[in-house]
């Protein structure tokens, strides 16, 4: 089995938490993750651009739903 290198062995926990929706775990994760690969893990970076467009949909979907209400 291949070596992982340092900066991908905590991949597929970040996953975990993001696929369990448990976002908060998940941007602490990629947090940590950046910090000690000094921005040079891909995935993290995949996974909070993916963060930050659910939010914005879902702030998205809110305001809709408000507006229509009032």
């Amino acid at each position: 089995m291949p070596e992982l290198s340092i900066h991908e062995r905590r991949n597929w926990l970040i996953h975990l938490h993001y696929v369990r929706k448990e976002f908060d775990e998940c941007k602490m994760m990629i947090k940590e993750q950046l910090a000690e690969s000094q921005g040079i893990c891909e995935y993290p970076i995949y996974v909070q651009g993916s963060l930050v467009c659910f939010a914005y949909f879902m702030f998205v979907i809110l305001m809709n739903r408000y507006v229509y209400m009032v």
